[in-house]
Order: structure tokens, then sequence, then C-alpha cells
């Protein structure tokens, strides 16, 4: 979560700092999207390894793989490299969707999305909302 509110914050002037690019800044705004969701699909792919369901992990990424390449077949004409970033997130959802699945009909837990994503996901909004805040106040006085 805090990697997503930092690219969404300072994706922007980080790509013109570092590319000197705006386009730049905006695919790493975009790409910041793609961050929960690739952390989590590498976590579920090791714990269903871990499991001995290797296939599993196989068949998911296979799946995952093969809707990416006919959306990007679909969308990249169409759109460009944001057809590609979209086609990305999509099959990178699907990956995760199917691995989350696998894992809650092997391990029964309780997710608790109050303390795992809504406290956190508040806390890197307001912080990043001050930091921003400050990067724009010493980019106007420096």
């Amino acid at each position: 979560i805090f990697s997503t509110g930092f690219f969404l914050f300072f994706g922007s002037p980080l790509g013109m700092s570092v590319f000197h690019i705006e386009e730049a800044g905006t695919y790493l705004v975009v790409m910041a999207w793609l961050c929960p969701f690739l952390y989590t699909a590498t976590t579920l792919s090791s714990i269903i390894n871990g499991l001995g369901k290797a296939h599993l992990t196989f068949l998911n990424s296979v799946a995952g793989l093969s809707l990416r390449i006919i959306l990007l077949a679909l969308i990249i004409p169409k759109f460009g490299i944001y057809g590609y970033l979209i086609s990305v997130l999509i099959s990178q959802l699907l990956t995760t969707a199917l691995d989350v699945i696998i894992v809650v009909k092997n391990i029964p837990f309780k997710f608790d999305a109050v303390n795992s994503l809504l406290k956190p996901g508040i806390i890197t909004f307001f912080g990043c909302s001050v930091f921003y805040r400050a990067y724009l106040f010493f980019k106007t006085v420096l």
C-alpha cells in the first residue's frame, strides 16, 4: 500500500527528476496501481509452492500471461503504452485472484480488511499528502 501511495503522489515529480520526461512520471503513476497486486501475487505464489502445489502456480501464471497476450493484441494498437499498462494490470488482477482462491481453499484464515487495508491506506494517504505538500513548498522556496 505504501508503494502505491508513494508512486501516486510522487510518480510525476520522480519521472521528471530521473528521466527529464513528463510522460515517464505519468507511466509511474499508472504503474502504481500494479504494486499491491504484484507483491500479493508473489507472496501467494510462494505460499502455494510451499503447500506443494507448484503446478497450480504454473497454471495461474499461464492463465494470467495468456490473458495479457490477448489483451496486448487487442489494446496496444488503440492505446499504445497505456494499453500495455492496462493489459498488465488486468492480467495481474487475474493471477492474484486465482492465487487468492487457491490459498483460501487450502488455508483457513480470517482476513481483517480494516487493519490490513483501510488503516494502512489512510496512513499512507495522509503521510504522502504531508510529504507532497512539503515537496511543493520547498520546490517553490528553493
